[in-house]
């Protein structure tokens, strides 16, 4: 339930949606955001879930109107934009992903967010990245992207190289070595699933569906449901026949 402090409640909405019961969910998120006013910070970070929640299960317009939402409420939070440009990648929709992208770049001044590397990302669907014109951007995502001692880095790392298709020998050696790393305690319930999924992709690029097969199917034995990764699981299972 609430406890109305709303301690752990990101974390009981993850577990909705792992079990597949994305009503029982949103229904959380949204009374947390009524009864948490008090907590700006909280509410503005189960309203960024909820756009991410929907958009894991194939919900475009629902995903969006949180995302208004959130900036609506806050018109310079990055993360927003982060993640609904997210959304709209995963589902292939690159101009969109890149136009929130952009914005989102521009209001983290400081660069604390990846979103320099998500902006290169949906260039590289349309775009060659290592024209001129975004050389200070590459620098930007390389300086993020620069701790090879760091499992998540080292994912992030792997996921660029996928979009960008420089090196996916390269990729698939950096999410190896990510997925290999031994979970921090506070990693445990998060688990590695996302990793997985990017492991899918860079098998599927590279032509070994049986492979992505069982890298998808292993995300989702981890996370329990997710629409996404039943959706690359099935077009993998049907490229092998």
């Amino acid at each position: 339930g609430f406890d109305g402090e709303g301690r752990y409640v990101i974390d009981h909405a993850e577990l909705y949606v792992r079990m597949d019961r994305l009503d029982d969910c949103i229904k959380l998120l949204e009374l947390c955001e009524e009864k948490s006013e008090e907590n700006d910070n909280l509410v503005q970070s189960c309203i960024g879930n909820m756009c991410c929640f929907y958009g894991n299960e194939g919900h475009i317009a629902k995903a969006r109107e949180a995302f208004e939402l959130a900036i609506e409420r806050h018109p310079d939070d990055y993360h927003a934009y982060n993640s609904m440009g997210s959304v709209y990648l995963d589902h292939g929709m690159y101009t969109e992903a890149e136009e929130l992208f952009k914005k989102g770049f521009k209001l983290d001044t400081e660069n604390d967010s990846f979103s320099a590397v998500y902006l290169l990302m949906a260039i590289a669907c349309h775009d060659d990245v290592h024209k001129d014109e975004y050389k200070e951007l590459i620098c930007i995502a390389e300086e993020l992207l620069q701790d090879d001692q760091n499992s998540y880095i080292l994912y992030k790392k792997a996921e660029y190289l996928y979009f960008t298709g420089d090196d996916l020998s390269e990729a698939l050696r950096l999410i190896r070595e990510s997925l290999s790393e031994k979970l921090k305690s506070y990693e445990t319930f998060a688990g590695r699933h996302d990793a997985w999924c990017v492991l899918g992709d860079i098998y599927s690029k590279l032509g070994e569906h049986e492979k992505a097969v069982d890298a998808y199917s292993e995300a989702l034995r981890l996370f329990g449901h997710h629409a996404l990764y039943t959706e690359r699981l099935l077009r993998e299972k049907e490229m092998l026949g």
